[in-house]
């Protein structure tokens, strides 16, 4: 009897951590989602359109940043997650060395 009570704590303990672990991944998701989206209408129109797009999703535009050539940066959070995420104009590159901003520089490897 004891066996059995023992499995089955162990087994409502590993279920509950499964959930919280599937709560943080379907939040982080659905952070990158937005993030994605609110860069792309900052391309369009700028930090209020993503601060818009942010807000409708429910969440909150945290970080903001222009890049060269119309590219931008920018970062929300939702539910307690953050994500980020970088957009441009068709044809202009991330930024000077066609990489996101916040990537490594390829030359040196260093942010």
């Amino acid at each position: 009897m004891l066996t059995v009570v023992a499995v089955l704590v162990i087994v409502g303990v590993t279920l509950v951590g499964l959930a919280r672990i599937g709560d943080a991944t379907l939040r982080r998701a659905r952070a990158d989602a937005l993030a994605d989206v609110s860069a792309l209408a900052a391309v369009q129109g700028g930090r209020s359109a993503a601060e818009r797009v942010a807000a409708a999703g429910e969440g909150s535009l945290v970080g903001y940043r222009d890049g060269v050539e119309g590219a931008v940066q920018v970062t929300v959070e939702l539910a307690g997650a953050r994500a980020g995420a970088a957009a441009a104009p068709l044809g202009a590159p991330l930024s000077s060395t066609g990489a996101a901003p916040g990537d490594p520089d390829p030359a040196t490897g260093r942010r």
